[in-house]
């Protein structure tokens, strides 16, 4: 079980890199259009130089990497770097949640299908080679029977019996 296990996450390595692809660029798409609508220069806000907008809820998209890693830590369920947010704008509630199962749900159960189909590959391909292994040893008993009863020793010599 634990070569199975071994053999399908190493075969699930191409899937899983490009599942890693995709949540890179969520969280990047994610990251630019938080820092656009909600960062401190953000269009939510308005004119900035009229009223400055509410330093708790800009500290979630301060700038990109900044708000990568804020989006990544939400996508694990850490909703503390959105909490600012939450009180200034209550219905950014409703687009976090989207983002959450968008992330969450959606992206990991991706990653999950991947690892499994490939571990039943696995699974499915070992058995396979297994079986032909047993039949292969059983031909072999079988043509060892034969040979015998026709009275062929190791040595491949026919007895004087026969």
């Amino acid at each position: 079980p634990l070569y199975k296990l071994v053999v399908g996450i190493a075969k699930a390595m191409q899937g899983m890199a490009w599942v890693m692809v995709l949540t890179a660029m969520v969280l990047y798409i994610c990251a630019l259009v938080g820092v656009k609508l909600v960062g401190p220069k953000g269009l939510l806000w308005g004119d900035v130089d009229k009223q400055a907008p509410p330093e708790a809820a800009t500290v979630a998209f301060p700038e990109i990497f900044g708000a990568i890693f804020n989006l990544f830590k939400v996508m694990n369920a850490d909703m503390s770097p959105m909490e600012g947010l939450f009180d200034a704008k209550p219905m950014s509630k409703l687009v976090i949640g989207f983002y959450v199962v968008v992330t969450n749900w959606a992206i990991f159960s991706i990653l999950t299908a991947v690892v499994s189909e490939h571990m039943a590959r696995v699974t499915q391909s070992t058995e396979e080679e297994q079986e032909k292994a047993e039949a292969q040893e059983n031909r072999n008993r079988l043509v060892d029977t034969i040979f015998k009863r026709l009275g062929f020793d190791d040595d491949d010599d026919v007895d004087d019996d026969d």
